[in-house]
């Protein structure tokens, strides 16, 4: 088998839901999202988007991040903006998104640019999280190093 090959082992499914064709499609595809989001919302953490992004030398990396909203201009997720995901977000030219829901036989993926929300809607989010959630962001050097030192203290 060549080395760019894969071959994937196992039943297809054969209950796959429906696609976008006839009357159950939406007219626009914010639209179209918000009804599959009402249809996963029973899935747990069915907001779990999977953020792809590269860095400045070329290299993937993914995570995960929460669907918070989402528009005609796009969808909304909040991060620090000092963590790895947020410099190689904004400072490369695009991004991939996913919400895998795999128990409904689908997947959303979206390519695009990230642009940052306006600091009052970050603050008006902000002040909707918890306490301990809003302290652990603040205390939290998302993407560095830490060495065992500093954990031991």
């Amino acid at each position: 088998m060549p080395p760019s090959s894969a071959r994937l082992r196992g039943p297809a499914r054969r209950d796959a839901p429906a696609g976008l064709a006839g009357a159950g499609r939406a007219a626009t595809l914010p639209a179209q999202l918000d009804r599959w989001l009402v249809e996963a919302e029973p899935l747990r953490e069915f907001t779990a988007m999977v953020l792809s992004t590269v860095s400045a030398d070329g290299r993937p990396s993914s995570r995960n991040v929460l669907l918070k909203g989402s528009d005609a201009e796009g969808l909304v997720f909040f991060t620090n903006l000092a963590s790895r995901k947020a410099t190689q977000a904004v400072g490369q030219s695009w991004v991939s998104l996913c919400l895998p829901w795999s128990e409904l036989a689908r997947q959303v993926c979206v390519e695009g640019t990230v642009t940052p929300v306006s600091r009052a809607e970050a603050q008006e989010y902000w002040e909707t999280r918890p306490r301990g959630s809003q302290l652990g962001a603040w205390a939290s050097r998302q993407s560095s190093l830490t060495s065992r030192a500093e954990l031991e203290t």
